[in-house]
């Protein structure tokens, strides 16, 4: 792993939910002359890889998950803090509604975390 790839996940298991801009300016503050560029790429390369989980909002920045076990998230419609959510039986839930086995789910939940009113 290359020292701009630990600086990456340094900053994942340091923050926990985070995005490319987020991890971007963290790392920039080891490694000035970071490009975002790279960030991206290695945030896609280590989600391609499952060694993190990417979390698509559509219409807003993905975040990044160090987390990569099936769980949810809930996230604030204000700031866009997202928190794990565990729901106990939810593979079994949605198991017993599709044809076949679920291989992993993802729901999201939108809240106001009222920390950003």
């Amino acid at each position: 792993m290359t020292k701009a790839q630990k600086a990456i996940m340094e900053t994942l298991d340091t923050h926990g939910h985070i995005t490319a801009d987020f991890a971007f300016n963290e790392v920039r503050k080891q490694h000035p002359n970071i490009a975002l560029g790279t960030v991206y790429r290695n945030l896609n390369q280590f989600a391609e890889k499952k060694l993190i989980r990417r979390i698509s909002r559509g219409g807003a920045p993905d975040i990044f998950d160090v987390n990569v076990h099936d769980h949810s998230h809930a996230i604030c419609v204000n700031c866009g803090e997202a928190r794990d959510v565990v729901l106990p039986g939810m593979k079994e839930i949605i198991d017993s509604h599709v044809e076949s086995e679920v291989l992993g789910y993802e729901v999201l939940a939108y809240y106001g975390c009222g920390k950003c009113d």
